[in-house]
C-alpha cells in the first residue's frame, strides 16, 4: 500500500518534469535563455529526489540547465559530463551520443579542440552505425567535427564533412533549416581560411538569402551571417561593399542581442580588421579596444575570442608603430591561454610563437625570441607530434632566426627536417615542400656553396610553377633567387634572362594588385619591385653597360617601375563621374571583378589546377567584356596608368629635339659576396642616368654618375648656399623665407654640376633641350640654377622641363580632350580658423580625410603668409577668378571643386620626413613574399601620400586638437586628398609658396609628394618651388609668368623667361631659381567647357570658346527648338556652363 503513494507521486513528477522540460525547450528554441535556465534550475533537484541520480530523466534535467548555461557563457562542462556518465551505464548509444555531441561543443567552445575532436569522433561513429550516414543527427555530429577541423586550420578534411553534413541537412530538414543554414555558414568560413574567399562569398549569399527567408532581416542568426559575408568580401576584395555591410549590420546587431553579445564584439573587430586592410590604423584600433573593454567587462576575459582579439590589436599596434603596445597584448594573449587551456596546449604554444615572431622582427630581440620558439616546439612536440605541419612550421621558423642570425650550422638541420616531414606527410603538400627547398637554397646561397644552391632552387622552381603558376610572387621569388646564384657563378646571361623572366612577372601581378583595394597589400606589393629593380641594375650596370639592347631593356624596366606606389594607390579612382551615367555602375562592376580575379591569381589553385584554370578563365572573360564596353564610350578609360611601354611610345612623346634625362638611385647588389666571409652583398646606393633621345631613334645611353651620398651632400651644400639656411630639420619648417645675407658661393654647385650634369654632355650631342626626370635627393634641386662657365647658369643655355617618371611623358597627350571649369585662386589661409565651440572637437578619424599618424608628433604651426592674399587678389585678376581667402579656403569646399582650367595655390605645404624601415632585415625567406633583393616593408608601411600636403583654414586648429566648422574638415588637404580630386580638365595648378615642391625623399621611388599627386589627379602641368622664397619676389615673377603664358608663351618657356627677367634685376638665384615647371611644356591650351540640356542629363563637349561661337554661328546649336548635332537631337532648350548665350542668336 506504501508504494502506490510512492508510484503516483513519480508519476507526478514525471508528468511535471516532462511538462517543465518541454517549457524550457520552447524557450530554448525562441532565445529566452535566461528565463529557460530560471525554470529548468528547478528540475534537477526535484527529480533525483525520487529517482536518484542515474535516472534517465535527471540526466534530462541536467541537459537542459547544461544547455542553458552554456547559452549563456556560463560553466556547463560539469553538468554535460554528469550526463555522459549516466547515459553510458544506461546503454542507450543513441543518447550516449548526443552526451557526447553536447560536451564536445562546449569543449569546443573553449579552444579544447583535441577534447571535442575525441567526442564527436565516438559520437559520429555511434550515430553512423545505430542510424546511418544519411540520418539528421548524424549530419549533426559530423557538423560538430567539422567545426573542429575547420578552427584547427585542417580545411581539406573539414570541407568534404560540410559538403556531406549540408547534402543530408537538405534532404532530411529542408534547405532553408537552421542547422543547413549554420552549416552553409561555417562551410563558407572554411573556405575564406583555405584561401578561397570568392567561394565563401558566392556561399554566404546563398546562406544570408537563405536566412532571410527562415528569419527575417532583423535575427541575430542573419546579422551574424551578415558579419561572415562582410569578412568575405575583405578576402575577395570588395572592400567598399564589406564596409557598407558592416556599417549596416553591427548597429543592428548591437540592437539584436545587446553590447556585450560575443557576436557583436566578433563584428567589432572584423570590422577593425577591414579598417586594418585599409591602413587605417587609428579606427582599426579604436574598434578593437572597444570589444576589448565590452569582453572585459562581460567576465570573458579568460575566454579564447579574447585572446584572438587581442592579437588582432597586437597588429594593428605593431602596424601603427606602437611596438611597446603591441608586446603588451601579445604577452596577456599569453596570460589568456595560459588559464584557460594550460601551457601544455597547441594554442598556448602559438601564442609564444606569435611573441617570439614579433621579439624578431620588430625588436630584434633574438635571444628572446629563440627561446620562447623552442619553447614552443617542446609543447607541440607534445601534444601535436613532431611529424605534424604546426611542427614543422615552428622548426622552419627557428631555422630562420639561426639564418637570419648567421648561425648556419644550426640552421641546416632543422631545415632538413623540415623537408622530411613535409615530404612525409599523409596530405601531401607541394607548395610547403617548395618553400623548404627555397629556403635551403638561400642557405647555401648564403654559404657559398652556389652550386647545391642552384640545386635546390631549380627544385623549389619546378614545384612552383607546376602548382602556383609562372607568375605567382613566391614563384617569382625562386626566379629571383635562381637568378641570383647564376650571376655569382658567372653565367650573367642566364641571371639576365631570368630576371626578365621576373619582371614580366611581376608586370602581371602589377595589374593585379592596382584592381585590389587593400592599401596595405599595394604598398607592401610595390615596396617589394624596388629591390628587385636594384638586383636588375645592379646586373646590367656591372656586366652589361655598353650594351644598347639590355640598357635598353633597363630604361624601359625603370619606366614600369619608377613611382609605382603613388600610381598604386590612386589607380582605383576611376573618375567615374566622367563617364555617362549608364556606364557608372558598369565600372564599378568591373572594379570589383578585377578585385576577385587579383585574389584567385595571387593564391594559386586552391582545388586543383583545372578547376582553378577554369574559374579564372570565366572571370577574366567576363572582366574582357566589361572592358570592352566601357573602351566603346570612353577610349582612354582602360588606357591604364601602367600600359604597355616601350621607348619609342616615350620618345615619340618628346618635344622635338628634345632628350629624356631619367635619373635613378638604387642600390647595388653584390651577386658574387659571401655572408660567411664577411662580404656584404649590398653596396652603397648610387646614381645612374639613362638619356632617351628621338634622334637617332631609340638612342639610350646609361651613365654612372657615382655614390649617392657624396652627391646627396653636394645638394644639401649647393642648397644651403643658395638659401643661407643649413639643410637639416629646420630645412622644413611652416615659417617665412629668409633672403640671404651674401652671394652665392658656386664651389658646390660646380661640383654637383660636374657628378650630375657635365657627365651626360657626350649623350647630349649639344642639344639643350632636355626633360629630366629626378629621384631622390636630386628631385630637390633645380638643375636651371647650377652655374656655368662665365659667370653663367645652365638657365642661360638649356631649356628645361621635368616629370615624375619617363612614362609621365604619355600624360601629356590625352587620347580625347577634357572640359575645363572656372579657374580656382585660393591665397593667404586663416591658419587658426574655428568654429568658437559650436561643433564637437575635431579628433583623428573623425572627418573625412586620414592624416599620417605622425603628424602631430611634432606639432608644427603654420604661420600666416600675409604676402599671398595680394598674389591671389592679383593673378585671380589675371584669370577673370575670384579668389579664395583666408576663412574661404576650406578643405571641402576645394575637394569639390571639377578641373578648374587652372588652380593656384599660394600656402605652406607640409612634408614629414621619410618614414622610418627599421634595420636591413633582407632575405629570401617565403613569408616575406619577396626575394633577398625585396626591401622589407617597415613595422608601419604608411602610405606616403599622408605624409605631404598643403596647410588649408583651420590647419593649427586641427593640430592643436582643437573646434573646426565642417566645411573646415580638418583644415589639411594630403596628398592622398589631391589624388581624389578631379583635375582632368586641369592644365596648370601653380604651388607658389613655401617648399610645395619638395616631398618624402625615397630611394627607387622619386618624390613621394604633391609633385605626384597633382599628376596622378589629372593635372598636365605643375609650377611650383623648392624653397622658401619671399613674399614680393614670389608674386613679380607670378604675375610675370601668368601674362606670358596667357599670351601664348609655351608653359615651360614662359616660366624660363620670367625667370630670366628676375635673374636680370636679381641675380642671387634664390629670388629666382626655386621655380620648376613638372609636366606638359607646352602652350596653356584655351579652355574647354561642356554644355547640357536642362535637365543636366545630356551633354556636348568638351569644346573651346572659338569652337562653340562656331557651332552657334553655322546654325548647328540653337538656344531653343529642335536640334541635331552628332546624331543627338534634344527637345529642350540649352544651358550653356560658363558662358553668356549672344545676344545675337535666336
Amino acid at each position: 500500500m506504501s508504494d502506490d503513494p510512492l508510484r503516483r507521486k513519480r508519476e507526478e513528477v514525471t508528468r511535471h518534469a516532462m511538462s517543465m522540460c518541454d517549457h524550457v525547450r520552447d524557450l530554448y528554441a525562441r532565445g529566452q535563455n535566461r528565463e529557460a535556465l530560471q525554470l529548468a534550475g528547478l528540475v534537477p533537484d526535484v527529480v533525483r529526489t525520487y529517482f536518484g541520480a542515474n535516472h534517465s530523466l535527471y540526466a534530462d534535467a541536467l541537459e537542459l540547465v547544461g544547455m542553458c548555461r552554456h547559452a549563456l557563457d556560463q560553466e556547463a562542462e560539469s553538468l554535460f559530463r554528469q550526463v555522459l556518465d549516466v547515459r553510458r551505464g544506461s546503454g542507450d548509444r543513441l543518447r550516449v551520443a548526443t552526451a557526447l555531441v553536447n560536451l564536445g561543443g562546449v569543449l569546443s567552445d573553449a579552444a579544447r579542440y583535441a577534447d571535442a575532436e575525441v567526442l564527436f569522433g565516438e559520437a559520429v561513429e555511434l550515430r553512423r552505425s545505430e542510424l546511418g550516414a544519411d540520418d539528421a543527427a548524424y549530419a549533426v555530429a559530423a557538423h560538430g567535427l567539422a567545426e573542429v577541423y575547420r578552427l584547427t586550420g585542417r580545411q581539406a578534411e573539414a570541407a568534404p564533412l560540410f559538403e556531406q553534413v549540408e547534402r543530408v541537412f537538405e534532404g532530411e530538414l529542408g534547405s532553408d533549416h537552421p542547422n543547413r543554414i549554420a552549416c552553409l555558414s561555417n562551410y563558407a568560413s572554411s573556405l575564406l581560411a583555405a584561401g578561397d574567399p570568392i567561394r565563401a562569398t558566392e556561399l554566404l549569399r546563398k546562406t544570408a538569402t537563405l536566412a532571410h527567408g527562415r528569419f527575417g532581416s532583423d535575427h541575430p542568426a542573419t546579422a551574424a551571417i551578415r558579419v561572415n559575408l562582410a569578412a568575405a568580401l575583405i578576402g575577395s576584395g570588395d572592400l567598399d561593399e564589406a564596409e557598407r555591410t558592416y556599417q549596416e549590420v553591427i548597429p543592428q546587431l548591437e540592437s539584436l542581442v545587446g553590447e556585450s553579445d560575443p557576436h557583436h564584439t566578433k563584428a567589432l573587430v572584423a570590422f577593425a580588421s577591414l579598417h586594418q586592410s585599409r591602413a587605417n590604423y587609428p579606427a582599426a584600433e579604436q574598434l578593437c579596444e572597444r570589444a576589448l573593454r565590452i569582453e572585459r567587462a562581460a567576465g570573458r576575459a579568460t575566454l579564447s575570442q579574447y585572446a584572438g582579439m587581442l592579437s588582432t590589436l597586437s597588429e594593428v599596434c605593431r602596424q601603427n608603430g606602437n611596438l611597446a603596445r603591441a608586446r603588451e597584448l601579445l604577452q596577456e594573449a599569453i596570460d589568456v591561454r595560459r588559464r584557460t587551456v594550460g601551457t601544455g596546449h597547441a594554442d598556448y604554444a602559438a601564442a609564444l610563437h606569435n611573441l617570439a615572431r614579433h621579439l624578431w622582427y620588430d625588436c630584434q630581440l633574438f635571444d628572446q625570441a629563440e627561446r620562447l620558439y623552442r619553447e614552443s616546439l617542446l609543447i607541440l612536440a607534445a601534444t601535436v607530434g613532431t611529424s605534424s605541419s604546426m611542427y614543422a612550421t615552428g622548426l622552419d621558423n627557428l631555422a630562420e632566426l639561426y639564418r637570419a642570425t648567421r648561425r648556419y650550422t644550426e640552421a641546416e638541420p632543422l631545415y632538413r627536417q623540415v623537408l622530411a616531414i613535409r615530404e612525409a606527410a599523409p596530405v601531401p603538400n607541394p607548395a610547403a615542400v617548395a618553400s623548404v627547398c627555397n629556403n635551403l637554397g638561400c642557405l647555401y646561397d648564403d654559404l657559398g656553396r652556389h652550386a647545391e644552391a642552384e640545386q635546390y632552387y631549380r627544385e623549389s622552381l619546378d614545384v612552383r610553377v607546376a602548382v602556383l603558376g609562372e607568375t605567382h610572387p613566391l614563384t617569382v621569388i625562386t626566379v629571383q633567387n635562381l637568378a641570383c646564384v647564376l650571376a655569382a657563378r658567372g653565367e650573367s646571361s642566364a641571371a639576365l634572362d631570368l630576371l626578365r623572366r621576373a619582371a614580366r612577372s611581376d608586370d602581371s601581378t602589377i595589374g593585379l594588385v592596382f584592381s585590389a583595394s587593400s592599401e596595405r597589400q599595394k604598398l607592401e606589393f610595390m615596396s617589394s619591385l624596388a629591390g628587385k629593380l636594384d638586383g636588375y641594375l645592379s646586373l646590367v650596370l656591372d656586366r652589361f653597360p655598353e650594351s644598347p639592347a639590355v640598357v635598353r631593356d633597363a630604361l624601359e624596366l625603370v619606366f614600369r617601375r619608377k613611382g609605382l606606389v603613388e600610381e598604386a594607390i590612386a589607380a582605383q579612382q576611376d573618375v567615374v563621374e566622367a563617364l555617362p551615367p549608364e556606364l557608372a555602375g558598369k565600372v564599378s562592376e568591373l572594379r570589383q571583378l578585377r578585385m576577385r580575379i587579383a585574389e584567385m591569381a595571387l593564391a594559386g589553385p586552391t582545388h586543383g589546377p583545372v578547376r582553378h584554370d577554369l574559374q579564372l578563365a570565366e572571370l577574366t572573360r567576363g572582366a574582357e567584356g566589361l572592358e570592352a564596353e566601357i573602351a566603346r564610350a570612353r577610349p582612354d578609360l582602360l588606357r591604364g596608368r601602367l600600359s604597355a611601354l616601350d621607348l619609342r611610345a616615350v620618345a615619340a612623346a618628346l618635344p622635338n629635339e628634345a632628350v629624356l634625362v631619367e635619373y635613378v638611385r638604387f642600390r647595388p647588389y653584390h651577386f658574387a659576396a659571401v655572408p660567411t666571409r664577411g662580404e656584404s652583398r649590398w653596396g652603397a646606393d648610387r646614381y645612374v642616368a639613362f638619356t632617351l633621345a628621338t634622334d637617332p631613334p631609340g638612342d639610350v645611353r646609361l651613365i654612372d654618375l657615382g655614390e649617392a651620398e657624396a652627391i646627396d651632400g653636394l645638394v644639401a651644400g649647393f642648397r644651403a648656399a643658395i638659401t643661407g639656411e643649413s639643410e637639416g630639420e629646420t630645412d622644413r619648417d611652416m615659417v617665412k623665407a629668409k633672403k640671404p645675407t651674401t652671394p652665392a658661393d658656386d664651389a658646390v654647385g660646380r661640383a654637383l654640376r660636374a657628378a650630375v650634369f657635365d657627365k651626360l654632355a657626350p649623350a647630349l650631342r649639344g642639344r639643350t633641350r632636355l626633360v629630366l626626370a629626378p629621384d631622390g635627393d636630386l628631385s630637390r634641386l633645380p638643375f636651371e640654377v647650377l652655374p656655368a662657365d662665365g659667370g653663367r647658369r645652365v638657365i642661360d643655355t638649356y631649356s628645361i622641363s621635368y616629370i615624375g617618371c619617363g612614362r609621365d611623358l604619355l600624360r601629356h597627350h590625352p587620347m580625347f580632350p577634357q572640359w575645363s571649369g572656372e579657374a580656382v585662386v585660393v591665397a593667404d589661409p586663416d591658419f587658426d580658423l574655428s568654429d568658437d565651440g559650436r561643433s564637437p572637437a575635431v579628433e583623428p578619424g573623425d572627418q573625412a580625410g586620414r592624416q599620417s599618424h605622425d603628424l602631430r608628433e611634432g606639432q608644427p604651426s603654420f604661420d600666416r603668409l600675409p604676402g599671398t592674399r595680394d598674389e591671389g587678389v592679383h593673378i585671380a585678376e589675371l584669370l577673370k577668378a575670384r579668389p579664395y581667402l583666408q576663412a574661404g579656403v576650406l578643405k571641402r569646399r576645394l575637394k569639390r571643386i571639377r578641373s578648374p582650367w587652372v588652380l593656384h595655390l599660394a600656402t605652406h605645404g607640409f612634408f614629414l620626413t621619410d618614414q622610418d624601415l627599421g634595420p636591413d632585415r633582407a632575405g629570401r625567406d617565403d613569408r616575406a613574399a619577396r626575394g633577398d633583393m625585396g626591401r622589407l616593408s617597415g613595422l608601419r608601411l604608411e602610405n606616403p601620400l599622408l605624409r605631404s600636403g598643403l596647410a588649408l583654414a583651420g590647419g593649427n586648429t586641427w593640430l592643436r586638437k582643437g573646434r573646426l566648422p565642417p566645411e573646415a574638415e580638418d583644415g589639411l588637404l594630403t596628398a592622398e586628398d589631391v589624388t581624389g580630386m578631379d583635375l582632368l580638365g586641369t592644365e596648370l595648378v601653380v604651388l607658389s609658396a613655401c617648399d610645395t615642391g619638395l616631398g618624402v625623399v625615397r630611394t627607387g621611388e622619386g618624390v613621394f609628394g604633391l609633385r605626384r599627386a597633382f599628376a596622378l589627379a589629372g593635372a598636365r602641368t605643375l609650377v611650383m618651388s623648392l624653397w622658401k622664397v619671399p613674399d614680393g619676389e614670389t608674386r613679380e615673377l607670378m604675375e610675370d609668368f601668368y601674362r606670358r603664358v596667357l599670351a601664348g608663351e609655351p608653359r615651360a618657356e614662359a616660366l624660363r623667361g620670367a625667370q630670366l627677367a628676375m635673374k636680370a634685376r636679381y641675380p642671387h638665384p634664390f629670388f629666382w631659381g626655386a621655380f620648376i615647371c613638372q609636366g606638359s611644356p607646352g602652350p596653356l591650351p584655351a579652355r574647354r567647357r561642356c554644355y547640357y540640356s536642362p535637365d543636366g542629363k545630356e551633354s556636348h563637349g568638351p569644346v573651346s570658346d572659338a569652337e562653340l561661337k562656331d557651332l552657334i554661328g553655322t546654325g548647328k546649336l540653337t538656344q531653343s527648338g529642335r536640334v541635331s548635332l552628332d546624331g543627338k537631337t534634344w527637345r529642350e532648350a540649352y544651358h550653356l556652363k560658363g558662358i553668356t548665350w549672344p545676344s545675337s542668336t535666336t
